[in-house]
């Protein structure tokens, strides 16, 4: 038999089957309490002390407590089924759109700004020579002899055979300009093209400017519509902090607008082949005599010497016009290569190119570092 009830938590009418026994608990399904049907009066005999407004009023306030309280007791969760069980609130895809529109929109601006500047202002010629290091940049494009070396290396390599300081010393006007070898980290000179020009990268920064006029004896000038100092190894001028560099003094002389060239020039290409502490890069075609008296035409030549913990090693690349020539010259060095102080000599040749590496001990190496000086 089925009585109807006033639930005491929320004042619903509620319809329950009347109970077996006392004590029995039924759940209300608006409120989802449970009590006790027993315990309280059933519709025909409630007082009703509450106002219908009232009523409502009481049991939208009770909804509104079980919904905030249902993260906190999880025991009066509704069960999976029912009537008043609340959807799950999915997150907006909004939220995730939005943000990597954004993204987009400020990478798409940056490229879009990168490459604006780009072209409207690019790099110097001299920046894209096809090497890392500063000091080629300043050496003219025309150059097809170039000397590269690390003074300051060189200088504290145990063992550096006397000669070579001495030699570093007395050419300090000459290479130098008058500097101190010892204040030099890299050295680089080039020459062709009717110039001369050279590239020092001093061990200390800032450059002090004044000592180094000073020390240059340079008298300023002009040249061209640009500014110097006239010393006796040139017009020395700061092309950029810690380099000082020096070009052709051409006083009195005709500006050669148009340098007379002859064949293909290697540089600046050979600047990314510097791998050793001193350096020589002679680009443009050139003619080497062989032992059965014939000339080989050299595309390009490199020599390099790098120091090492055990002495020192040369290693000569040179590019030949074609691959018999550079055959004939590799069986000359393969007879010419014996020398009681070196050890470990290779010649290998890979098609119009031969590779010549030798090893000497450091205390025996003066002509080594000499050939660096020829031609200087």
């Amino acid at each position: 038999m089925s009585i109807r009830i006033v639930c005491p938590h929320c004042a619903s009418k509620v319809t329950v089957k009347s109970p077996d026994a006392p004590g029995k608990r039924v759940r209300c399904p608006e409120c989802d309490e449970r009590f006790d049907p027993a315990a309280v009066d059933d519709d025909e005999e409630r007082p009703r002390t509450k106002s219908r407004n009232q009523e409502d009023n009481s049991r939208s306030q009770r909804k509104s407590s079980r919904r905030d309280d249902d993260n906190d007791a999880p025991s009066r969760r509704r069960s999976k089924g029912t009537s008043g069980k609340r959807k799950k609130q999915g997150v907006s895809p909004l939220l995730f759109i939005l943000p990597a529109l954004a993204l987009v929109a400020v990478v798409g601006i940056g490229l879009a700004v990168y490459f604006a500047v780009s072209k409207s202002d690019p790099k110097p010629e001299s920046a894209n020579i096809g090497t890392t290091h500063e000091l080629f940049s300043h050496i003219h494009n025309d150059a097809r002899k170039v000397h590269y070396m690390e003074v300051d290396k060189v200088l504290s390599y145990p063992g550096l055979p006397p000669k070579v300081r001495q030699d570093l010393t007395s050419r300090k006007e000459k290479l130098f300009g008058g500097i101190p070898p010892e204040e030099i980290a890299v050295f680089v000179w080039g020459t062709g093209g009717g110039e001369e020009s050279s590239a020092l990268k001093l061990s200390t920064r800032p450059v002090d400017q004044s000592r180094i006029v000073s020390l240059t004896q340079g008298q300023p000038t002009n040249q061209d519509g640009k500014s110097y100092y006239r010393t006796k190894s040139g017009l020395m001028h700061f092309p950029a902090e810690g380099i000082v560099g020096f070009v052709n003094d051409r006083r009195g002389m005709p500006k050669i607008t148009n340098p007379s060239r002859s064949g293909e020039n290697a540089f600046p290409a050979l600047y990314s082949k510097v791998s050793g502490q001193m350096w020589i890069g002679t680009g443009g075609p050139g003619l080497k005599a062989t032992a059965e008296g014939r000339e080989i035409r050299i595309r390009h030549s490199i020599w390099q010497l790098k120091l090492t913990q055990d002495g020192v090693e040369l290693v000569e690349e040179m590019e030949c016009w074609d691959a018999a020539e550079a055959t004939s010259y590799a069986r000359q060095r393969e007879q010419n290569r014996s020398r009681p102080d070196e050890r470990d000599n290779q010649v290998s040749q890979n098609g119009s190119t031969v590779i010549v590496r030798k090893q000497r001990p450091a205390e025996s190496s003066s002509t080594l570092f000499e050939k660096w000086f020829l031609g200087l």
